[in-house]
């Protein structure tokens, strides 16, 4: 699928659309604010994050329309300005838009607690794994789409088509696709029986270990950073029940 087919499908009002409810959560240090709210009466979730400058437009940062002072001091100087805008080369806010939404969407940008468990093999037996397999199926399908070609085709940076041994490497949303010092890929393998790190076996390693070097390579080639930079890993418990792997800048 194309990226102007895609586009064609996606409703470019749904923002207009947006009635806000609630703040979720917001983090100074991301610069992103998450909130809930409807489209059309359906619950919708809005992520809304500020870009990176991109170094190779540089100008765009000086390209200011109104500015106040922060503070001087002898040599020292703050200000506080707004900038020209411009969609294409530099767009001020990135969005995230989940619609319809559902409760499980929702307690995933709430504010959470972290606690560090020490899950064992009964555990995972016993209350990890049928809670999985809740988590499968229509819950998964939009990674599907993806590995089937029918959405993001566009976005693949690389892909391996071995059903057994191939996956798909695209950008996650949470990166602009932009500032190569903050990259952050995914890796979706493409077989379907593996859900998490707890279905790896010894017999998987040579599998992992040719998926991390295709990884690497594939974004030295694109984006010229060598895989000392890199580093590939694993959520446990991961947000989906595919396995996939995120790779970042370090």
């Amino acid at each position: 699928m194309s990226a102007s087919s895609d586009l064609q499908e996606a409703d470019l009002e749904l923002l207009q659309r947006f009635s806000l409810d609630r703040v979720l959560a917001a983090d100074s240090r991301s610069k992103s604010m998450s909130v809930v709210g409807t489209i059309d009466g359906q619950m919708a979730i809005v992520v809304a994050e500020k870009t990176a400058f991109d170094v190779d437009r540089a100008v765009d940062a000086t390209k200011v329309l109104a500015s106040r002072l922060g503070f001087h001091n002898d040599v020292y100087n703050t200000f506080f300005a707004t900038l020209e805008p411009d969609l294409e080369s530099a767009p001020a806010v990135k969005y995230i838009v989940i619609w319809p939404a559902n409760e499980t969407h929702l307690q995933k940008y709430l504010p959470q607690k972290k606690r560090m468990v020490r899950e064992t093999a009964k555990m995972y037996e016993e209350v990890t794994k049928p809670y999985i397999a809740t988590k499968l199926g229509a819950r998964i399908a939009w990674v599907y789409n993806i590995l089937d070609h029918k959405k993001e085709a566009d976005r693949i940076v690389y892909e391996d088509p071995d059903p057994v041994n191939g996956f798909i490497l695209l950008p996650d949303l949470k990166w602009d696709c932009t500032t190569v010092s903050s990259l952050y890929l995914i890796a979706i393998v493409h077989r379907r029986d593996i859900h998490s790190i707890r279905d790896l076996r010894g017999e998987h390693l040579e599998y992992l270990r040719k998926l991390r070097d295709q990884c690497f390579s594939a974004v030295e080639e694109k984006w010229g950073v060598k895989r000392c930079h890199l580093r590939l890993w694993l959520h446990y418990q991961p947000s989906y029940y595919h396995l996939h792997h995120s790779c970042l800048t370090t």
